[in-house]
């Protein structure tokens, strides 16, 4: 007889279907959990680059604080008494970064700009006050600028204080010090702006007195914890916090994800019970769902890759593009595969590539752990392309380099709008002085003129004593160089009449003008072979420099010959501002008094170059494309 065969219970199709719901159901729950993970990455990098950006401002608003204040450190002479305090203060004022500036000797407020509002503050010695003067002695203690606040200042108001200490031969002067209102120190990083993007930021600081952290935003339950993104700040003792102010979001993504899963364990399931059931159909149902996963598999990679900014993996000893995402290519209009055909060096315009080499010869040698710069990319129409790029290494502090990971983000626009807030601002300038200049030399000189001669009449019909006729002459004499300094005001304030008058022409009435305020011998030349290509925006910009520095050699240089040079070259402007004085030096080429030049040079597409030869004295040259 022969043997029956004998079913087991792991060879039914129940129990293999159960089996198989199993591991899929953990596979799919445990590609949930992953996925799950990355997007939680996702958005730490997310809020890193956020926190990136807020750094990035913040060096460099704290950079222009201290730089305002080593200026007024300036202008202390050699027996410790500021020099011109209120005319320094007036032109940092200017830009609108700071609110009031101030001079301590020996931590005494002695020196206030402006004056008018807070004359309550002056004869207050920080150091003596037991409450404020911690951080004020620890700024003299590390003999660097250290900042205070937010704190109520006693005039009004909240601040943050930037104090940097000032020695004189290795002995303690006093402090220099910047206040800038909170709300525009906040909006200056950029962190209300961030508000607005869904997210949660709080400001805080270690209270020099208790220790303790202070919270400077309304508190909100469980936020910021110890998990929160965030970066301190050594300068001011600060911390920044940044959430999302949703963070369920992420959770409630997943869900669907989760169900999908546990759905398609239960289809995965119910198939093997079936095939196992049909023999005959197990390849076709193993077939379709294997094409399943494929494209489940397809649409959860295009989902990961989906990024907000510009992502490349670069070889740092070569520059080449390893791999970038799909905003890089929209951002500069290359596919992938083009981009690999690049070098990082290529894309770089070529009046950025000098700082980008250092920046990476810095990273390379391991001085710095990565940089942040902003910079023009050449997109594949040929536009410029303005970006901020943060570049971090791959690769451990002591690890030959491999590999750099490149954040390249479109501030196109952030650069757009700043070149029509300063087209707007040079434009209004112009209007504002031919307005004054229209009014000077109509009203107050013709006014002017007309007393002198009333004073010359009185002196034929009045038959008076001598001394009423010396008083004559003299008020005649007053009345004569009044209207004199009236119409070189008038002069200065007036912009040139670019539509009528050609270079040679303004430049010569310059050329007057400067010859009769100063005894500088003042050479000007001028070769210009067609007017035409030459637009009245340029000409009035190139007068409007050459006027600047003209001014700056009468007033600094103690120059005994300067000379001007305007040559056209192909289609280029070639300009040459030369002096024999005493020079500057680099930082102070980078000033606020160097400003207004920089600007209206870069508004017409010009490069500005500074030279110091070794005879002395000054070149300033500059070129503008006139096509």
């Amino acid at each position: 007889m022969a043997k029956k065969s004998r079913t087991t219970f792991f060879s039914k199709p129940g129990f293999i279907g159960i089996l198989t719901f199993t591991l899929l159901a953990i596979i799919g729950l445990n590609t949930t959990y992953l996925s799950y993970k990355v997007s939680e990455e996702k958005n730490r990098n997310e809020l890193s680059g956020y926190l990136g950006i807020i750094e990035s401002n913040l060096e460099q608003y704290l950079s222009h604080c201290k730089s305002a204040a080593l200026m007024l450190a300036y202008t202390i002479n050699d027996d410790g008494i500021p020099q011109e305090f209120d005319s320094i203060a007036s032109q940092l004022l200017s830009n609108d970064r700071f609110d009031i500036l101030e001079l301590l000797p020996n931590g005494v407020i002695e020196y206030v700009y402006p004056l008018q509002g807070n004359e309550s503050v002056l004869g207050y010695n920080i150091l003596d006050d037991p409450n404020r003067n911690i951080e004020a002695i620890k700024a003299k203690e590390i003999k660097q600028m250290y900042f205070a606040g937010p704190i109520p200042l006693r005039q009004g108001g909240n601040a943050i204080i930037g104090r940097l200490p000032v020695f004189r031969n290795n002995e303690f002067w006093g402090f220099s010090a910047v206040l800038i209102k909170t709300d525009k120190f906040l909006g200056a990083l950029g962190i209300n702006e961030l508000s607005k993007n869904e997210l949660k930021i709080q400001f805080s600081k270690i209270n020099p007195n208790s220790k303790e952290e202070e919270f400077f935003f309304p508190l909100i339950e469980g936020f910021p914890s110890q998990e929160t993104n965030s970066i301190s700040i050594d300068q001011g003792d600060w911390r920044i916090y940044i959430d999302f102010a949703d963070n369920g979001k992420l959770l409630y993504s997943v869900i669907p994800m989760a169900v999908l899963s546990l759905l398609l364990a239960l289809i995965g399931g119910f198939f093997v019970t079936e095939i196992l059931k049909k023999p005959s159909e197990l390849e076709n149902q193993i077939a379709l769902h294997h094409r399943e996963l494929q494209l489940s598999e397809r649409k959860y990679r295009s989902f990961f890759e989906n990024t907000a900014i510009g992502v490349a993996h670069i070889n740092p000893d070569t520059g080449e593009f390893l791999s970038v995402n799909d905003r890089l290519c929209q951002i500069l209009g290359y596919t992938k595969d083009e981009m690999r055909l690049f070098t990082f060096k290529d894309l770089t315009h070529p009046d950025d590539q000098e700082e980008t080499r250092a920046k990476r010869e810095y990273l390379l040698q391991g001085k710095i752990r990565d940089f942040s710069i902003e910079k023009r990319y050449l997109g594949k129409n040929g536009a410029q392309v303005y970006v901020n790029v943060t570049v971090s290494p791959l690769w451990k502090e002591g690890e030959n380099p491999s590999t750099v990971i490149v954040l390249i983000e479109d501030i196109s626009a952030k650069k757009d709008l700043e070149e029509k807030v300063l087209e707007g601002s040079i434009h209004a300038q112009e209007m504002q002085k031919n307005r004054i200049a229209l009014e000077i030399h109509d009203g107050i000189v013709q006014e002017l003129v007309a007393s002198v001669i009333h004073a010359e009449s009185l002196e034929k019909i009045v038959d008076k004593p001598a001394e009423l006729t010396h008083r004559i002459k003299a008020l005649v004499a007053l009345m004569k160089k009044i209207t004199n300094d009236t119409r070189n005001v008038s002069h200065n304030l007036l912009s040139a009449d670019v539509s009528t008058m050609s270079l040679p022409e303004l430049f010569s009435r310059l050329e007057q003008q400067l010859k009769s305020l100063t005894s500088i011998d003042i050479q000007m030349q001028v070769h210009i072979e067609n007017e035409s290509d030459i637009s009245d925006e340029i000409k009035t910009n190139i007068f409007r420099v050459v006027q600047e520095l003209t001014t700056n050699i009468i007033k600094h240089s103690n120059a005994t010959f300067a000379s001007i040079t305007l040559e056209e070259i192909g289609d280029d402007l070639f300009v040459t501002v030369r002096d024999n004085g005493i020079g500057m030096n680099e930082e102070s080429t980078i000033g606020i008094g160097t400003y207004t030049v920089r600007n209206r040079i870069s508004k017409i597409g010009g490069t500005l170059q500074y030279h110091y030869p070794d005879s002395g004295g000054m070149e300033v040259s500059f070129s503008v494309p006139l096509i």
